[in-house]
Formats: structure tokens, sequence, C-alpha cells
């Protein structure tokens, strides 16, 4: 297992699901068998596609993830089920997985300029919810 990998693909199949068990099965299956970066976000992003789902079941955090006391994921959750697939897989992958623009466009299959707008139209979407709360 890539431990780096592991941790990359994990973290994002988290945030994607909120699900810590399908996170980490999910994530060391992918980065014991991707020979590549992008063939493991090729594998993510099928992932993400299945979990995008808005009925997926939010699983009870076991431990492997921890927030710290008194964080609030209830934007996350909003932005989770009111953002389009594409904004919100690029910022999971970009901003979550921090993974390379070049890798992820290579996995996807689109442009840079694609992912970029994807990603700030994502973080305009996520803000509002949160200014929205401070307003």
């Amino acid at each position: 297992m890539k431990p780096k990998l592991f941790e990359q693909t994990a973290k994002v199949l988290f945030f994607a699901t909120l699900d810590e068990s399908f996170a980490i099965n999910n994530a060391e299956e992918i980065s014991e068998n991707s020979k590549s970066i992008p063939e493991a976000l090729s594998s993510v992003c099928k992932k993400l596609s299945l979990a995008h789902d808005k009925n997926h079941k939010v699983q009870p955090i076991k431990g492997h993830f921890a927030f710290p006391a008194g964080v609030d994921i209830s934007h996350w959750r909003e932005f989770r089920l009111n953002s389009s697939r594409e904004d919100f897989e690029a910022v999971l992958l970009r901003w979550v997985g921090k993974f390379e623009d070049k890798d992820i466009t290579k996995a996807v299959g689109i442009t840079e300029g694609s992912l970029k707008s994807r990603y700030n139209s994502g973080l305009r979407n996520l803000g509002s919810l949160l200014i929205k709360e401070h307003s």
C-alpha cells in the first residue's frame, strides 16, 4: 500500500460520503491496485460517482477521521447535497485530496481551465453557505 496515496484517497472518499468504513475500504483497494496517480484518481472518480448518490446513508465516525470538539460539518453536508457532481468532485480532489491539477485533468478527462472553473464554482457555492449563516 502506498501511504500517501492511501491517505489522499481516504480523505477524498470520506469527505464525499462521511462514511468512514467506505473511505478506508475503498482507499486500501485503490492504493494497492493502482500503478499511477491518474489511474488511482480514475478509480476514485468512479467511486465518487457512486457515492454522490444523494441518498447515501452517513455512517457514524468510528475514530480514523476525527473532528475537533465543536466542529459543525452541516455546511459540508449541505454543499455535498446541493452542488453539482463536477463541482463537488473538483473541490474534493483539488482542495481536500491535494492532488495535482495535471493528475486530476488526466484522470477526469478535462482541461485545466475546466478544472479550475469547476473548483472555483464549488468554492463559491460552499462559501455562500457559510456567508448565509453569518448574515
